[in-house]
């Protein structure tokens, strides 16, 4: 059933600011506390004052992350339609814009919601295990960051500091760089502990690190990326989300570049699966060091085997999945 009443959600850190459509005509904007009680309070406003209901409203908001966590776990509580999109699919489907302000960006995303409510897609939250694995792997995220402008800099000091003056800096941050480490470690036992105590995603980090040279930690960013692979199953779709995708641009007679990634990608996806392509082209059994030393044979450039091969490693995976069965390779 189409929506009569549209209602747009722009999201900040303190406060919502909403934009009411009633048959693609502004009704009222109005901007509340971004708390659970503020929510509350405007979801009974909207049913006793403007008949919302169900089935002839829909919620739309940008996908802020934690920023949005009150919204979606009240409206998710209340079993409203909810749908939670991309900032950039809302700005890039608007036109040319010259304004802008929080006021502005809810009509707006209201104005999306109206228009394209036959093929939004409603937000259905990932189980807790699982957003218990995202909130982990962002942590550790945040923490390889901090290790890794620690370690970086000793290049740096080996070519300018004396001996003496290199040591007193180890000193400095020799207990701070350990610290980082062992909670990093401590994150990747809690992340094994979560997946092994639920058996779904037991099963599924299996099947993916059955494939050469995918460990554990790309199966976990694979598992929350994908939701399981409820939201994205098709291994094409996934590459384009990671940035390996490779996409032709022709027009006429004039413009015809070969194909080339986007720029619009998930960069943490594509770093890790770009490692386990650099390893799998490393001496030792590999199913894609052949083709590698085939395709760079003939002259091929080497980053474009190299994603050649992330494609093949997703497309595997996928597989795996789809047919429940663990990687095994052919003669």
């Amino acid at each position: 059933m189409a929506p009569t009443i549209c209602v747009g959600i722009d999201v900040s850190k303190l406060t919502l600011d909403i934009a009411v459509l009633k048959d693609g005509v502004k009704a009222f904007s109005t901007k509340i506390d971004n708390s659970e009680t503020a929510i509350k309070a405007f979801l009974s406003t909207m049913r006793s004052d403007h008949k919302a209901t169900r089935d002839n409203t829909i919620y739309c908001a940008e996908h802020m992350g934690i920023y949005g966590k009150f919204l979606v776990e009240v409206l998710i509580a209340k079993q409203v339609r909810l749908c939670l999109e991309s900032p950039l699919q809302i700005r890039l489907s608007l036109g040319i814009q010259r304004n802008k302000s929080d006021v502005l960006d809810a009509i707006r995303i209201a104005e999306y919601a109206y228009k394209h409510h036959a093929s939004l897609r409603l937000w259905e939250p990932p189980r807790p295990p699982v957003q218990k694995l995202k909130m982990l792997m962002t942590i550790r995220k945040r923490l390889i960051k901090m290790g890794a402008m620690l370690k970086n800099n000793k290049k740096v000091e080996a070519y300018f500091l004396a001996a003496p003056s290199r040591k007193e800096v180890d000193e400095f941050t020799k207990q701070t760089f350990n610290a980082i480490k062992a909670d990093v470690d401590a994150i990747e036992r809690q992340m094994n502990e979560i997946i092994n105590f639920d058996p779904h995603l037991h099963n599924l980090a299996q099947l993916i690190t059955s494939v050469p040279y995918v460990g554990k930690i790309i199966a976990i960013e694979i598992l929350v990326h994908t939701n399981e692979f409820k939201d994205i199953s098709c291994p094409r779709k996934f590459c384009s989300y990671c940035g390996i995708a490779p996409f032709a641009q022709t027009s006429g007679t004039t413009l015809k570049k070969r194909p080339r990634v986007s720029h619009i990608a998930n960069k943490d996806l594509k770093t890790v699966l770009h490692l386990a392509a650099l390893g799998s082209t490393r001496p030792g059994k590999s199913p894609f060091k052949a083709y590698y030393a085939r395709k760079v044979g003939e002259g091929k450039n080497k980053m474009s085997v190299l994603n050649a091969i992330r494609n093949k490693i997703v497309t595997v995976i996928f597989a795996c999945v789809r047919d429940k069965k663990l990687y095994q390779e052919t003669q």
